[in-house]
């Protein structure tokens, strides 16, 4: 028989431990070593890292090679996506926070996350803990179709750390996080005796339904650190599309021939509900086709001066 060319036991996403786990930084970037106390996040069911050295390759004249190579910054970006089963996770990608950039739940707070997994240590499956450090959404969209409730998250750390065998992860006295039994959030666990989607003080038959919040992080570097110093956000960006079913009436083909933004929500679960202020239609597509043998529709785009959503 060959022998395994691999050399080690080998691990997979089965053989996680501690699923993925969050808890609000006191001081940007820093890890809370003491008695953390995390939430959860079991429900994400991909999340990744990148992480980027940029470097600046340094060159002499006479020589072709390269010379030396210089460190200058690290940037570490990740995505997640999740069928929610609350709001709290979202909100840190929607709320706007307050001037004193204190507001708990908000965008104003950074986030510690947590994870461990059972992976290779001198020829034994070892658990291994990585934090991930200073991390805030830039961007999030939530999608509801006739399906689950999907949300997808574009985070910004300041530091996602090798990982580690010490116990705990280097922790002192940590409570982990249960993770959850709650059923993910469908499309009909919004609708309850009405239609979820309101326009206007007026309810619409709709198939699909997309808000997408960029909040345009600006990571601050500064001389004498390659890590962002700072995570701050700039303009924010509201975008919606959604499909209704053709019929109910013409008060959103007046809405975009006039260009009048309405009041607008979105149920998302029974008292949680996603806002709009200010919606604006900016785009109609209108198909007729023969072959077709479903309902027809009608697929709105449009901005919001803002939004927000239930705790």
């Amino acid at each position: 028989m060959t022998q395994s060319s691999i050399g080690f036991p080998v691990t997979s996403d089965q053989r996680t431990q501690k699923m993925l786990q969050y808890l609000p930084e006191v001081t940007y970037g820093t890890l809370i070593t003491a008695s953390p106390s995390y939430n959860d996040f079991s429900v994400a069911r991909i999340y990744n890292a990148q992480w980027n050295n940029v470097m600046e390759a340094y060159r002499r004249m006479g020589s072709r090679n390269i010379y030396k190579k210089k460190l200058l910054r690290v940037e570490n970006v990740w995505n997640s996506q999740w069928s929610p089963v609350d709001t709290a996770v979202i909100r840190y990608g929607t709320e706007n926070g307050n001037t004193t950039a204190s507001l708990a739940g908000t965008l104003d707070k950074s986030l510690q996350f947590t994870k461990s997994w059972m992976q290779n240590n001198a020829g034994t499956l070892t658990e291994h803990y990585q934090h991930r450090l200073g991390n805030k959404i830039d961007s999030i969209t939530i999608n509801c179709a006739l399906g689950m409730v999907e949300c997808s998250a574009n985070w910004i750390a300041r530091q996602i750390q090798k990982p580690v065998t010490t116990a705990n992860g280097g922790l002192t006295s940590p409570t982990f996080a249960t993770p959850t039994t709650a059923d993910p959030w469908g499309h009909t666990d919004g609708a309850g005796a009405s239609v979820p989607l309101v326009i206007d003080g007026v309810n619409y038959p709709c198939k699909a339904f997309s808000a997408t919040v960029n909040n345009n992080m600006d990571g601050v570097d500064i001389n004498g650190s390659k890590f962002i110093e700072a995570l701050e956000p700039t303009i924010k960006g509201v975008t919606v599309t959604f499909e209704v079913v053709r019929g109910k009436d013409l008060n959103l083909e007046d809405d975009i021939d006039t260009f009048v933004a309405d009041a607008a929500s979105y149920l998302l679960f029974p008292a949680k509900t996603l806002t709009l202020t200010n919606l604006a239609l900016t785009n109609l597509t209108d198909d007729f086709n023969s072959a077709s043998t479903s309902v027809g529709t009608l697929v709105f785009a449009g901005t919001a001066d803002d939004i927000t959503v239930t705790a």
